[in-house]
């Protein structure tokens, strides 16, 4: 094996080549972060920018944090090994590390807002919003405004009740809508579909007369099937309330489409009957209830639009009067301070010669705007789209096959869109494929079990599979790569009853590593509890493998436990601690001296 890695070229280049500008798509374990870290070592040792002309943009707080540490590691192994020029470099740098920007794209915003809130049209003292935060505010935004619509515009309210339509029920678009200010919401004028709800409630008695007839006279002995439940709810309906009105109407026919509806032939008087009202059932779904309600609903959208829409202004008003900023205004306000106002580009684009990004596959549209802005070679453009990254301006770092981040607005196309610009602008893809991280039989496992799968032809919206080389060779000894730890078939397939199962195999199979030397080698010692990652698909049940983990004795972290406060003895901890904090208070007192530590 070559003491270097496969992709050692590329490597190379990126610490060297700095006047062109780079996407560098890098794998699991590939050294994505290290070849930033290396690129920033490389600007500042070379002369090609001051720390202050430097701003590495991260994904989370923490990944900010350590990039940092990295980067100051880098500067001190410069200035150890580097020649008399870059070490001088590399000591001016960390005497003047803290101008350095290193952060998440929202700070860089809130930094940017801050730094010109004049022409941004921003007061300066504004406040940014976390995300826990922001949520707060959106709660009690909506029961304000719906306080302001009892108050000044009731007339909203009795539209939505005579449509039938829960203003409770419309938070969560509410909550899209605050969220996703960027999206327009579109409608149009839909007539009221008089003729056709007519028409449907002909057809509703023609169906439930039908029906009627077909029914049983007495309940089945083991009781109505959903259809018979379905028809039975439209007799009543029709005999305790008048159907001409189109609240109950359209709340029926909603009913009605709810499900389809399953029959059981032996609760009908004969499977011959019971076929028919199937059929018949199913022919009033698709030739009335469905296109009834969807003129229907595109009636009420209108309405619906219009009271979501005033209740965002009412919510961006109350925000813009308590002078809050979430996260998504950093990003909106930013890029049209950007795209709006080319003198302030050209400041930020003389003020930082070098952007860098890292976990670039997570940047949605705002960001990569906000990116292609500051690198960009034409500041007076405004459709970012059609502008080209400055040689040696911009370096991402980023892995396609985790663009996962879809709620956030992640999106693949974006990437492409960003990685063709850099390549027309004469800058160039590179990629390393050597993993440091995996054993290789677990690399060749990865590669023999996702070429298939994913190909090697790039869809339009799917990353293409990248082969991953293996490189260590003192990994992969002994019981590495991947095995199987059977589990007993549990009936009903209780989920609890298998994950107790699985977290005892796991907790076993540690614990017998940890205990005996041979069991399983790694680089020629003896493995530690740090070794090994569990990784589970939900979080609902990670107490479970941290009991276990806790019986047999072996040291854990979680990540991601939010389920950790249905643990028993956390549970009843916090009885503690309210006992404590409010002793006149019998009943966390009481729950505290009945519970497991005091009994």
């Amino acid at each position: 094996m070559s003491k270097f890695p496969r992709d050692q070229k590329a490597r190379d280049r990126i610490a060297s080549d700095l006047d062109c500008s780079f996407l560098v798509e890098a794998g699991a374990g590939s050294g994505k972060t290290s070849s930033l870290i290396d690129r920033m070592v490389a600007i500042i040792t070379a002369g090609r920018a001051r720390p202050e002309e430097l701003a590495a943009v991260t994904f989370t707080r923490k990944a900010a944090g350590e990039l940092r540490e990295r980067f100051q590691e880098g500067l001190e192994k410069a200035l150890e090994t580097g020649g008399k020029l870059e070490a001088q470099r590399a000591a001016g740098a960390l005497e003047d590390i803290e101008k350095v920007f290193v952060g998440t794209i929202h700070s860089f915003c809130a930094m940017i807002l801050r730094e010109r809130p004049v022409e941004a049209g921003l007061d300066p003292g504004f406040t940014e919003l976390d995300e826990e935060e922001d949520l707060r505010l959106i709660s009690r935004a909506w029961d304000r405004y719906l306080l302001y619509l009892q108050a000044e515009k009731p007339e909203i309210l009795d539209q939505l009740d005579k449509l039938d339509i829960r203003v409770g029920e419309l938070e969560k678009q509410f909550v899209s809508v605050v969220n996703f200010p960027e999206v327009e919401l579109v409608t149009e004028n839909v007539p009221y579909p008089g003729d056709l709800l007519e028409k449907a409630r002909v057809e509703m008695h023609r169906y439930l007369d039908k029906m009627e007839i077909l029914l049983p006279s007495e309940e089945p002995v083991d009781g109505w099937d959903t259809l018979q439940h379905r028809v039975r709810m439209g007799l009543r309906w029709r005999e305790r309330f008048s159907l001409e009105g189109d609240r109950i109407f359209t709340r029926l026919l909603r009913n009605m489409e709810a499900k389809s509806s399953r029959v059981t032939l032996k609760r009908w008087p004969t499977n011959e009957i019971g076929r028919e009202a199937k059929a018949i059932e199913e022919e009033f779904r698709e030739k009335v209830i469905a296109p009834t309600l969807l003129e229907w609903y595109r009636h009420c959208h209108q309405p619906v639009v219009r009271f979501l829409r005033e209740a965002g202004a009412f919510y961006t008003r109350m925000k813009r009067k308590e002078n809050f900023l979430n996260y998504q205004d950093l990003l909106v306000e930013t890029v049209a301070l950007l795209r709006d106002n080319s003198e302030v580009r050209r400041y930020f684009q003389e003020k930082f010669s070098s952007l860098l990004v890292d976990e670039f596959q997570d940047t949605d549209p705002l960001q990569a705007e906000i990116i292609m802005y500051l690198a960009g070679d034409r500041p007076d453009e405004k459709d970012w789209t059609l502008i080209k990254p400055r040689p040696g301006a911009l370096f991402v770092v980023g892995d396609p096959k985790q663009s996962i981040y879809r709620f956030r607005r992640a999106d693949i196309d974006i990437y492409t869109r960003v990685r063709d610009q850099i390549k027309a602008s004469g800058g160039e893809v590179l990629h390393l494929s050597t993993n440091f991280r995996s054993t290789k039989p677990l690399v060749d496992w990865a590669n023999e079990t996702f070429s298939p799968i994913m190909g090697s032809e790039k869809p339009p919206y799917q990353a293409e599979y990248g082969h991953m080389d293996y490189f260590n060779s003192s990994l992969g000894k002994g019981d590495s790569g991947v095995r199987i730890l059977p589990t007993e078939k549990v009936y009903r397939n209780l989920s609890e009853v298998i994950c107790s199962q699985e977290a005892e195999k796991i907790a076993n199979y540690i614990g017998k590593a940890l205990r005996d030397e041979k069991y399983i080698e790694s680089e020629g010692r003896k493995v530690c509890p740090e070794d090994f990652l569990i990784i589970i698909p939900y979080k609902k049940n990670m107490s479970c493998y941290a009991r276990a983990l806790e019986q047999a004795g072996i040291p854990f972290s979680l990540s991601g436990g939010g389920e950790m406060g249905t643990c028993e003895e956390l549970v009843e901890l916090l009885d503690v601690f309210k006992a404590l904090a409010d002793p006149n208070n019998p009943v966390p007192l009481l729950a505290a001296l009945r519970g497991i530590y005091f009994g």
